[in-house]
């Protein structure tokens, strides 16, 4: 008996510039299984390292699209005055002109209640008890008259001949002066360790009011808004923490790779394992396809183990196991891959089983059935039902 395949032409022939992409590759063809031998067993910690799964689809799309906003940006932690980065916030809407803080909060605020994005809590920060804003302006008032016009006043004194005063006695111009020996004063001391004419220190200061000229040793403290103008006292104040949100490594390394998709080709006869290759790294999408391939149930096994490929591509008929039992130990592996069955023959019952036990799509072997995988395969990940 001959057999023959036909192939289009344009499949076996791929690009000049890499000639050999498709035919120099390790095929690593194993045995038939022999009756009664025992299936490898393969260490669950092979794929301990592997990236955690996170599942995006409870987020609303407007959430989702502020995600992928702010992973695409290098956006990992957004701190309580992240508005007022220029540069940060310039590049975001730049990218999504629409973009407004409080649409952004509204939608960190509901991902950290799902659990998608984490939540923090600053130092305390002083807020207004009115607006809660941050750009606080502190001023000093008398006790007694109330007037804003208070300054403060150092006490000095002079070692060398032991004269203390105010610094307004001191004063002479913008220079300091004894005014009881009238030494000029150059060094400030914490300590005097000799008694250098020229050296003084501060022993202590007190403030004034120039509007009675009453002094006391602390001012009364208030605060006003630069947000709203609001005026108040610190026993009115807000101090507390404010939160900040981060975007934990598994959220951002998904969506930063939301576009990888990982496709595993189980199928023992090299060069039609080849052709659904070349068809898929061919393909014009937005997905950057990594095509791997497996000529054995039991290495497929162990190389999805360790890879949780997104898209498995299985032939049934292997020379070690049937391609149910490989089905069936991927969906336990990862339940949410996408694993398309290959077969020769038009089993309808076959077929059924194979959907049931979580297949995503039984295809027949055909040409025009081949042709369409990469279709195929883009309508699986974007979650949309129909034929291709």
């Amino acid at each position: 008996m001959i057999i023959v395949i036909c192939v289009p032409e344009c499949i076996f022939h791929p690009p000049p510039s890499s000639p050999s992409k498709y035919t120099l590759r390790s095929w690593f063809a194993q045995p038939a299984k022999e009756a009664g031998a025992m299936a490898p067993v393969i260490d669950d910690d092979l794929h301990e390292g592997a990236q955690k799964k996170v599942d995006l689809s409870i987020l609303s799309e407007p959430e989702l699209n502020s995600l992928i906003l702010l992973v695409d940006n290098g956006v990992r932690i957004i701190e309580p005055n992240f508005f007022k980065d220029s540069k940060a916030v310039k590049e975001l809407k730049m990218a999504s002109p629409s973009l407004n803080e409080h649409t952004l909060l509204t939608h960190l605020k509901s991902m950290s209640g799902k659990g998608i994005i984490d939540v923090d809590t600053t130092d305390p920060v002083l807020q207004c008890p009115q607006c809660r804003g941050q750009d606080i302006r502190i001023h000093f008032s008398c006790q007694k008259c109330g007037s804003k016009k208070v300054h403060k006043s150092m006490i000095i004194e002079h070692p060398f001949c032991g004269f203390k005063g105010t610094q307004k006695e001191f004063l002479s111009g913008e220079d300091l002066t004894c005014p009881n020996c009238g030494t000029d004063l150059t060094q400030r001391v914490d300590q005097i360790d000799s008694n250098h004419e020229e050296y003084y220190r501060v022993i202590g200061s007190f403030f004034e009011c120039e509007s009675c000229k009453h002094k006391m040793s602390r001012p009364e403290i208030a605060f006003t808004c630069s947000n709203c103008g609001n005026q108040f006292m610190y026993v009115d104040s807000i101090y507390e923490g404010l939160k900040k949100y981060l975007i934990n490594d598994d959220v951002y390394d998904q969506i930063l790779n939301r576009n990888n998709v990982k496709v595993l080709i189980v199928e023992d006869f090299e060069p039609e394992a080849d052709v659904i290759g070349y068809l898929i790294d061919c393909y014009d999408s937005e997905k950057k396809f990594k095509v791997e391939y497996a000529s054995t149930g039991n290495q497929a096994i162990m190389m999805f183990r360790r890879e949780l490929h997104d898209v498995v591509i299985l032939d049934l008929t292997l020379p070690d196991i049937y391609g149910l039992e490989v089905l069936e130990d991927m969906k336990k592996i990862k339940p949410d891959a996408h694993i398309v069955i290959l077969t020769g023959h038009d089993d309808r019952e076959t077929a059924v089983h194979a959907m049931k036990m979580g297949a995503s799509e039984y295809i027949i072997k055909t040409s025009e059935a081949i042709q369409k995988i990469p279709k195929l395969i883009e309508r699986l990940l974007s979650g949309k039902k129909g034929t291709t």
